[in-house]
């Protein structure tokens, strides 16, 4: 098992997206998060040297709440509103899983080419 805190940095790009119908002047967005992971797995040594191994994690950077406003005007054909925002909340959850398989090199003795 392991656990800790996460980072990322995301950029979200509002700009023209069917269900708000307008222009948003913060597009793209960047926004710095934080969060929290955990996850846990297994690795098995099959061989001399080698090994397989599984790992699933979580990432979770909760709820956050993006303001972009003010609207600079409705592209359905409406007014410009200055005073109007944008709200959107955006939730991120990341669930990631790893395969793989290692070599482990003997440093002990050196590596000798043979032919």
């Amino acid at each position: 098992m392991k656990g800790g805190a996460a980072w990322t940095h995301d950029v979200y790009d509002l700009n023209q997206a069917a269900s708000l119908r307008v222009a948003a002047p913060c597009s793209p967005c960047d926004q710095p998060r934080t969060g929290w992971t955990i996850g846990g797995g297994a690795e098995w040594a099959f061989a001399p040297g080698w090994s397989a191994f599984v790992e699933y994690d979580h990432y979770d950077f909760g709820n956050k709440k993006l303001v972009t406003g003010p609207c600079t005007a409705f592209t359905c054909g409406g007014p410009p509103v200055p005073d109007a925002t944008i709200r959107v909340d955006v939730t991120q959850r990341i669930e990631a899983v790893k395969l793989g398989v290692n070599y482990k090199f003997d440093w002990s003795r050196p590596v000798v080419a043979s032919y």
